[in-house]
């Protein structure tokens, strides 16, 4: 990848890699999967539930050397989009709580593209 990058991250929070900081795109609703959800039955009265994906919402059109910080939900459902990102390996304080991310994850779609770079 080369030096001239720009990451646009479209989760509702801050991500941050390695220690740097990655804020929320100002004025972007986060990117995010459109999801329908059925009671199926209750078993010893909890409810189970079947919930299908559809369509992916407030995700731009591909642009280049632009990176889409996104949930990995919405970057598994984005398997033809090279361009699309997520937070790896996490980190974790002492506490077990997560502080972060040591990497941004691809697609296998990304990979050859990026190993390019």
């Amino acid at each position: 990848m080369n030096n001239t990058s720009t990451f646009i991250n479209l989760t509702p929070h801050a991500v941050v890699v390695n220690g740097v900081e990655i804020p929320p795109a100002e004025g972007r609703e986060p990117a995010r999967l459109s999801m329908d959800t059925t009671q199926i039955c209750q078993l010893d009265g909890v409810p189970i539930t079947y919930t299908s994906i559809g369509a992916i919402e407030g995700l731009p059109a591909p642009q280049p050397n632009v990176f889409l910080i996104v949930s990995t939900v919405v970057r598994l459902a984005t398997v033809d989009r090279p361009d699309v990102l997520s937070p790896g390996r996490l980190l974790r304080d002492d506490a077990g709580r997560v502080v972060g991310c040591g990497s941004l994850d691809c697609s296998q779609s990304a990979v050859s593209r990026l190993r390019q770079d």
